[in-house]
């Protein structure tokens, strides 16, 4: 069995033209032996009705985005009846998943955060820091909610520094309560156990 990624450009436009010259679907999988099933080949046939041979294309390498085009594509979602499929027609986007994701993120508000990558964070050398310091740092983190990438580069230390200790304290801080509550409870069954 063949999966959709081993079809060339070439045997897509193939089974399309045949489509087009009337040759039905069901002819195409029993006498051409087409392994796609429907709803696939009807995102080839779309993609390459409105875009030509671009629109089947493979690209060899995943497409970056920029952010004012995704959200106009968000926009364009909620505003008009097209759904994913068929704004990842219209935009040439490989997959509707992808349409999805950036709802789902822009819905969550996640795309709305700016971004800024800041890379001197993650590529900065560690300084040496006390134990005192790093319990500072962390809890600077927890009670201003501030990103790691913030705190690192507010303290001067790196990235993954600041990644760590966070993640230590607050494992630290689930066990502690975990073992509080364990006490508590042998307490309880002590005092049942003795009345």
């Amino acid at each position: 069995m063949k999966s959709n990624i081993r079809y060339s450009t070439n045997e897509l436009i193939e089974y399309i033209e045949l489509y087009l010259d009337g040759t039905s679907f069901r002819a195409l999988r029993e006498d051409y032996d087409l392994d796609l099933n429907e709803s696939t080949f009807r995102l080839y046939l779309d993609k390459y009705l409105q875009h030509g041979t671009t629109g089947i294309l493979r690209s060899q390498k995943n497409r970056n985005y920029s952010k004012i085009f995704k959200h106009q594509v968000v926009q364009e979602y909620f505003n008009s009846n097209l759904s994913y499929k068929g704004l990842s027609v219209k935009y040439n986007i490989p997959s509707d998943r992808t349409i999805r994701n950036w709802v789902m993120r822009y819905t969550e508000g996640k795309e709305n955060r700016t971004y800024s990558p800041k890379l001197e964070v993650y590529q900065m050398k560690s300084r040496k820091t006390t134990y005192e310091e790093r319990i500072e740092i962390v809890e600077y983190v927890i009670n201003h909610q501030l990103s790691y990438k913030d705190a690192a580069e507010k303290f001067k230390v790196s990235y993954t520094n600041v990644y760590s200790w966070t993640r230590k304290y607050n494992n630290l801080d689930r066990k502690h309560s975990k073992t509080i509550e364990v006490r508590r409870r042998h307490r309880k069954l002590r005092r049942v156990k003795n009345s």
